[in-house]
């Protein structure tokens, strides 16, 4: 009989849930699918560019994984998902800028421009207001993560080594002092 509990001793667990658990979600569903669809795009490349194409994949690869990982250790509360998850954010940054350039220049190159010159034209817009957006979305995405997981009051009680590392004094700071 001690292994049941009673309704209100529930609350009391903790776990992934609401908006860290659609953060969770994303890192599994919609990052490994831009991974994947970037590891597309360097295998396209790899008829022009073959070691430019082997980069990408390779980089692409390591990005599903990074996703996967920090949706895992994140899911499992694990004491450095809190870091994992922000290494993530920042490196998703550096990672899809590029991979965003390389795409929309590629788009600009194959606009048929020898047809018409108001085709090309409203094309050529429509691929550049196309790049100004996603960049907006990946931006604002992974710092707005980065603020939520930085200043979410349930994200320091699921991960109290974080925020308590920089506020708890250690044993050489009380000794100095």
């Amino acid at each position: 009989m001690d292994g049941f509990k009673k309704p209100y001793e529930y609350d009391d667990e903790k776990g992934v849930s609401g908006l860290l658990l659609l953060y969770f979600i994303m890192l599994l569903a919609e990052e490994s699918l831009l991974g994947i669809i970037s590891l597309s795009f360097g295998y396209n490349l790899l008829s022009e560019s073959r070691i430019l194409g082997m980069i990408i994949m390779g980089i692409s690869l390591f990005y599903v994984l990074f996703s996967v990982y920090s949706a895992i250790v994140l899911k499992l509360l694990k004491k450095y998902a809190l870091k994992v998850s922000k290494v993530f954010l920042v490196f998703r940054i550096i990672y899809m800028v590029p991979y965003l350039i390389m795409n929309t220049i590629r788009q600009i190159e194959e606009i048929p421009y020898e047809k018409d010159f108001e085709l090309y034209a409203a094309m050529h817009r429509s691929i550049i207001v196309s790049f100004i957006i996603s960049l907006l979305f990946i931006i604002v995405f992974s710092v707005g993560w980065y603020i939520f997981l930085e200043k979410s009051k349930k994200v320091r009680e699921l991960f109290p080594a974080g925020a308590e590392s920089a506020k708890t004094p250690t044993r050489e700071t009380v000794g100095s002092s």
